[in-house]
């Protein structure tokens, strides 16, 4: 029996709920497993009879709004070296021979001060090796190439020009200014890690600005530390072994490295019993299932309400404790939680924020989809949704009610769903995750640490 350590992002029921699903599967396995982080989702492993001790979280209101924004820089100096500091003071009390981590950035970092091998839960768009190269929401980058390339090389040369500065400003340098020269930027980005795109990233990506802005707190901690590695925020989070929360035939890679797995979608859903109205829910009348899962965007719930109200759908909406209408019309029917699968079966469509666990889920039952996404992550699955034939991507609202009349009339998006559904039956997440985090630590072998200085140094902030 070995003991693990599990550090999710408490404020993000997607992360905990994962990282959860997966301690079940260790727990199965004979493993000690404690979880540590705040967050109003802590409860979950808590019901479950997990150990759980507190720990710092980044500020969910700065986080939620930078991600909103579709920035990447989450964390800053003061903050990994915070973070840094509280995870290796809990990994000398609580001395785990394995972290586990989904989307607490800092982990990866202490686990390696701290000697302790280091196993992170990522999505396959998360990586630098997905070969469905990510992009920036529409509202973000100018639609006309020219402006668009204009808006990419403006965002490296004012990163870069901030990186001379601050170096200028740290070696008491007069005269700071814009970056004009181009052979200099290149040269910074060719030199860079922070800079260098994956396999499944092209160069040209305004995500390679984002990536390496997130990722340099990271590294001048790293650099400081005297920690090799380093790159841009997706070598951050990756572990000793990843797990990739995806499918291939979803999000697809390519020159995979040895230690990334794809073990499948790690979906949840809570232990309560199924509204007393499902049942008496019409067959012959097409229903919609709505959900914005726990941080989407509840301005649709109003939306909906308008469009579908005493329409001829019946309307199924769970609100998780997300604000929504005071009344809802006869055809609604509303609560704050229930178990997505049971309401996918009786569903003809869903329409949502476009998270990862809610497509899985969505598209184990053969149910199409409508996705309204709020950030960076969402709006890219939302895209795979439409590129697959399996939903529809609506940035416009305005275009929700058509949206839904296509799904329900154009048969190939239901055909779509269900021959996924077939292709889910193949994978089980948290089993096979569970699977290879058991093997992964029989044939570890044991690590050799010489940093206790380095680990001291960093408890104390310095």
């Amino acid at each position: 029996m070995k003991k693990i350590l599990v550090l999710p992002c408490g404020d993000a029921l997607s992360h905990v709920s994962r990282a959860l699903e997966v301690a079940k599967g260790l727990r199965a396995l004979r493993h000690e497993v404690i979880f540590a982080s705040d967050g109003d989702h802590m409860r979950l492993p808590r019901e479950e009879g997990f150990r759980v001790l507190p720990l710092k979280l980044v500020d969910p209101r700065v986080l939620g709004s930078k991600l909103h924004e579709g920035r990447m820089d989450w964390y800053d100096d003061a903050t990994v070296a915070e973070h840094v500091a509280a995870e290796l003071e809990l990994m000398e009390k609580v001395k785990p021979d394995l972290v586990l981590s989904d989307f607490r950035l800092t982990a990866g970092i202490s686990a390696e001060l701290a000697c302790v091998p280091y196993a992170s839960i990522l999505n396959a768009s998360w990586t630098n090796y997905c070969s469905v190269h990510s992009r920036t929401p529409e509202h973000k980058v100018p639609q006309n190439r020219r402006d668009r390339d204009r808006f990419t090389l403006k965002r490296i040369l004012s990163g870069c020009a901030r990186r001379f500065n601050r170096l200028r400003r740290a070696k008491k340098l007069a005269g700071e200014g814009n970056l004009f020269g181009i052979r200099k930027c290149i040269t910074l980005i060719r030199d860079c890690p922070e800079f260098r795109p994956g396999p499944g990233l092209p160069a040209n990506s305004p995500y390679i600005w984002e990536l390496s802005t997130g990722a340099a707190p990271f590294n001048r901690f790293r650099r400081a530390k005297k920690l090799a590695g380093g790159g841009n925020l997706f070598d951050i989070w990756k572990g000793d072994i990843t797990l990739i929360a995806d499918c291939p035939e979803f999000w697809p890679t390519r020159s995979l490295p040895t230690d990334f797995h794809y073990v499948g979608p790690i979906t949840w859903e809570p232990k309560i019993n199924a509204p007393a109205w499902l049942n008496e829910l019409e067959s012959t009348r097409p229903t919609i299932y709505i959900t914005m899962g726990s941080a989407g965007s509840y301005q649709v719930f109003d939306l909906v309400v308008h469009l579908f109200g005493n329409e001829a759908y019946q309307c199924i909406m769970t609100t998780a404790n997300l604000p929504n209408p005071s009344s809802y019309p006869a055809n609604f029917f509303v609560t704050d939680y229930a178990a997505g699968r049971q309401i996918l079966r009786k569903s003809d469509l869903i329409i949502c924020q476009g998270g990862n666990g809610t497509i899985y889920q969505a598209l184990s039952c053969g149910v199409p989809l409508i996705c309204i996404p709020t950030h960076g992550d969402q709006y890219n699955n939302s895209l795979r949704v439409a590129e697959l034939g399996l939903g529809i991507h609506v940035t416009d609202v305005a275009l929700l009610k058509r949206a839904v009349s296509e799904i329900l009339s154009a048969p190939h998006y239901r055909e779509n769903a269900k021959k996924f559904a077939a292709i889910l039956q193949n994978y089980n997440g948290p089993e096979t995750a569970a699977a290879l985090i058991h093997k992964f630590l029989d044939k570890s072998q044991p690590v050799i640490c010489s940093n206790d200085q380095d680990i001291e140094a960093a408890i104390q902030g310095k």
